[in-house]
């Protein structure tokens, strides 16, 4: 009973807490990191440690996130917010760097053509892509497999990306991207699936944001797969003009989303169908598709955000957007 009790005590704290802290070290030396980046995954929100490795961050519209914390040579670390314990201290190893060994003779495309292809699929072919640029394009390493048709990246830094269109410096660091082709053997360069993961840290570009950003901001948002993961959360599918189609009949909204409440923190969703069709008003069409027949089931958090990520595939609009139209997860949180 008085492991329970504390286990709730402790549960409580974080639920209601506006702020997490900690020490970052060096794992072999001991020294404290100074200059570490601390965020909270896909927003706004983020920090430095100082000169004694110390770190504050304010939570409180977004504390179901991931944290990252990261450190230029040393191998990036992730923790959800309940493993961090303010008293225990943090370490960070450093990185080998090294990219995984791969048989660079079935590579018979130009770097020229395989950053074409991969800026296309990672910040997207729609105009706001046409505002973004990849501040370090060096550092992405590319590799087309003829062989097995795919394009693989990889990168030892976070990608860069300056977005004018929405206004936001990104930071992405890149875990893992794939894209597979269509009759590789020909060599087609036409995408068939695209997969890409990793973390992500926004900042605001200027120090007062323009009205013309702002609302680039509110057109990206509204019906966006953001937009949507809120409204289902909430139960507000109809307000926010989302029509659901299954087998081309229309649907009530939630006769195939079945919400429950996980905990305080996040709604549990399961999909009762394998696909389902979304409409934005009247004009914007995506489908939604279970990854695997047997997992049916995710989480949404206040943010909007879902998890996990691969539980679910996409095509139309939401399957379309890629960074350069994605905003922060704490994006008009109140």
């Amino acid at each position: 009973m008085k492991k329970l009790t504390l286990f709730l005590i402790l549960w409580c704290h974080v639920l209601f807490s506006q702020e997490i802290s900690g020490h970052i070290y060096d794992i072999n030396t001991k020294e404290p990191l100074v200059g570490a980046t601390i965020y909270l995954d896909g927003t706004t929100l983020g920090t430095n440690s100082d000169f004694e490795g110390f770190f504050k961050l304010d939570i409180r519209n977004a504390n179901n996130a991931k944290v990252i914390i990261s450190y230029i040579g040393y191998d990036t670390r992730v923790f959800s917010i309940l493993e961090l314990d303010p008293n225990l201290p943090i370490h960070l190893t450093e990185s080998n760097n090294q990219i995984p060994e791969v048989k660079l003779k079935f590579d018979m495309w130009s770097r020229s053509k395989k950053l074409h292809i991969f800026k296309q699929e990672f910040l997207g072919k729609e105009f706001p892509a046409s505002r973004c640029k990849i501040e370090n394009e060096k550092d992405i390493v590319l590799i087309h497999n003829a062989n097995e048709g795919t394009l693989t990246a990889y990168s030892k830094k976070p990608i860069r990306i300056i977005n004018k269109y929405l206004g936001y410096e990104v930071n992405y660091n890149l875990i893992d991207f794939e894209i597979e082709f269509s009759n590789h053997f020909k060599g087609s360069s036409t995408p068939v699936n695209v997969y890409y993961a990793g973390t992500s840290f926004y900042s605001e570009l200027d120090e007062k944001t323009r009205n013309s950003i702002l609302n680039n901001r509110k057109r990206s948002y509204k019906g966006s797969l953001l937009h949507f993961m809120r409204s289902l959360s909430n139960k507000e599918l109809n307000e926010s003009k989302f029509v659901l189609y299954y087998s081309k009949n229309q649907v009530t909204p939630y006769k195939y989303f079945k919400l429950s409440a996980h905990n305080n923190a996040f709604k549990k969703v399961n999909l009762t169908v394998e696909k389902i069709t979304v409409v934005y008003k009247n004009k914007e069409q995506s489908i939604i598709q279970l990854s695997k027949k047997d997992q049916s089931t995710f989480y949404i958090d206040r943010t909007g955000n879902y998890s996990p990520t691969n539980a679910l595939l996409f095509n139309g609009t939401f399957g379309r957007k890629r960074m350069a139209s994605t905003l922060p997860l704490n994006y008009n949180l109140n």
